[in-house]
């Protein structure tokens, strides 16, 4: 059965695009909290049997194993094995790289994933001045290199021939300056250039694009309401929209491919 992979699935956007998505796609629910994992996959429609995956993206070194773990890959490889990954954790644990859903078990041997959408995200903004090696690697482990890691994992056996669709959820910060955001823009102006550059590498039928999205009010960034980092002059977009464009994207013809879609409400335009 063809599933599309959501990472970051528990945040706001990450809801918004399971339960645009849900009506019409087999889902298969990423993040790090089982709770929040399976609350989700009992709110959303049933009309495939959708699917959660624990994976913690700071992780990276584990993120194979974690894919493979859904996959049912016939082999892993002996580093994969060694840095464990769930699947011999003792039953009945919460552990990263686990399917939760213990009852599905039985029908991963036909799983492919043939969209990824990475919607996962850590946004921790401060001065420069304050510069924090260990904050600034988990930053572009979740937005980035967990990413990489995903992708690569998707291209190989088991899946290799099944990817067919990427959605990359990136930022404005990434294509013009606001205070405070220089280790999370780096991050995400990675994921632009992803696009662009996996557009040239990967196969021709595989779409990969990027959305960069304007502030979006969320229960993660609430916080900059009263932040002299936040900006309220610009029209604000909702998880909902950004749902909608993501289903455009897994609808939409062929040829819409390497791009990096600005969803901002004119706010990098008009100066914002």
């Amino acid at each position: 059965m063809k599933y599309t992979l959501l990472s970051g699935a528990s945040s706001d956007i990450g809801q918004a695009i399971a339960h645009k998505l849900a009506a019409q796609h087999a889902l298969i629910l990423s993040a790090k909290d089982s709770q929040k994992l399976q609350a989700l996959k009992e709110e959303l429609p049933q009309n495939f049997a959708h699917k959660t995956l624990l994976c913690d993206l700071n992780d990276i070194v584990n993120i194979p194993s974690a894919i493979y773990s859904i996959l049912k890959a016939p082999e892993q490889t002996r580093s994969d094995k060694v840095r464990g990954g769930g699947a011999e954790d003792k039953k009945g644990e919460d552990k990263k790289g686990d399917v939760v859903d213990s009852q599905d078990s039985q029908e991963h041997s036909n799983i492919t994933i043939e969209n990824f959408i990475h919607c996962a995200g850590e946004a921790a903004f401060g001065a420069i001045k304050h510069f924090d090696y260990m904050r600034a690697l988990e930053s572009f482990n979740v937005n980035y290199f967990s990413c990489c890691a995903i992708i690569a994992a998707l291209l190989k056996k088991p899946n290799h021939n099944a990817l067919k669709n990427i959605i990359l959820i990136s930022s404005i910060s990434a294509i013009k300056g606001y205070k405070g955001t220089s280790i999370y823009a780096g991050a995400k102006a990675g994921l632009d250039s992803l696009a662009r550059s996996l557009c040239a590498e990967l196969a021709d039928n595989i779409n990969i694009n990027s959305l960069q999205l304007g502030p979006i009010p969320t229960r993660a960034n609430a916080y900059l309401d009263t932040s002299r980092l936040c900006n309220n002059t610009y029209a604000q977009l909702t998880p909902s929209d950004v749902a909608s464009w993501v289903a455009y994207l897994l609808a939409c013809p062929h040829g819409l491919n390497g791009q990096n879609i600005t969803l901002d409400g004119g706010m990098s335009i008009k100066g914002a």
